[in-house]
């Protein structure tokens, strides 16, 4: 993370991470998770999934997309409810979780609180 050149950042920038598990710790004691060191190594808050990520053509619930019988008009990448993430799960989404760059503790994102 260190070697990345530092972005310039909107003052209320955030960097979303939507990968599996960005807001998830590593294995070994004192590993942080990826959106972290991202939001430390950026100066910037940043968001990161707690969980497997799926496709889905709802935001806010899974539904798959591209069934076979149509495209889906509209394809987001988030954390559900569902397969590893909770076998018996709704299919709601799961929240990304908040990360504060330590350059700038005092940033929050509005609309999350």
């Amino acid at each position: 993370m260190s070697d990345l050149p530092q972005q310039h950042w909107a003052e209320d920038g955030t960097l979303a991470l939507k990968g599996c598990n960005t807001g998830i710790g590593g294995s070994r004691p004192g590993d942080e998770p990826l959106a972290q060191r991202m939001a430390d190594s950026q100066g910037v808050s940043a968001t990161g999934e707690t969980g497997y990520t799926s496709f889905s053509e709802d935001r806010d619930q899974y539904i798959p997309v591209d069934t076979g019988e149509e495209l889906s008009d509209e394809v987001y990448l988030e954390t559900y409810e569902r397969g590893w993430n909770c076998p018996w799960g709704s299919g709601r989404r799961i929240e990304p979780r908040r990360f504060d760059s330590a350059a700038c503790p005092d940033r929050t994102l509005s609309g999350d609180d």
